[in-house]
């Protein structure tokens, strides 16, 4: 029930023991989402730009090349979430995420090598596929986790996201051309 505790009214008892969370396993668990997170983000800011070196001329073609490529990630990996989920109640969680994760970043890097819009398609919708991170991820931290103490282990899933969203494209941003502007477009001080 409700009970005063100090000028308020709490739902909590003031004796309530809470369990400490076991933080290297945390801050492992958040490495590895970290990984799901650059993999999904990081062709925000320069998606544009490499369905334009491939051929997409016009600025609608661009954009719907663009959407696409950056949404075959998250549509595959939601379709293969599930099975993600009974591989790891099946196979234990620290080896399928391990894999999972290797996987999704040799995957990711495996795009900077694609040569074409549908090439890049299928390398997003494979890394998508086999990209169980986050399934896993947050079914080992509900395991390490208990009633006292998973509202703090699971704001971390939100922190991680953040910083994983805003690093991501602005890496990529930075990386993208690091040694000047975009090769492909016209000097506009020059002929047209």
């Amino acid at each position: 029930g409700l009970k005063r505790v100090g000028s308020s009214l709490s739902l909590a008892s003031p004796h309530k023991v809470v369990t400490p969370l076991d933080w290297p396993c945390v801050i492992a668990i958040q490495c590895t989402s970290m990984i799901s997170i650059l993999s999904t983000t990081y062709v925000f800011s320069t998606a544009v730009f490499m369905v334009r070196a491939w051929g997409a001329t016009d600025e609608a073609k661009a954009a719907a090349h663009a959407g696409l490529m950056i949404a075959a990630k998250p549509a595959f990996s939601a379709i293969s979430s599930y099975w993600w989920g009974s591989a790891g109640d099946r196979l234990g969680f620290r080896g399928t995420l391990l894999v999972s994760s290797a996987v999704t970043a040799w995957l990711t890097a495996a795009l900077g090598l694609v040569t074409s819009f549908p090439a890049a398609v299928a390398v997003r919708a494979l890394s998508g596929l086999l990209d169980g991170v986050m399934t896993l991820t947050r079914s080992s931290m509900a395991r390490i986790s208990d009633k006292t103490n998973s509202a703090k282990a699971f704001s971390t899933f939100g922190v991680t996201y953040g910083l994983g969203s805003t690093v991501g494209p602005t890496l990529s941003a930075v990386l993208a051309y690091p040694c000047g502007g975009d090769p492909n477009a016209k000097d506009p001080s020059g002929p047209g």
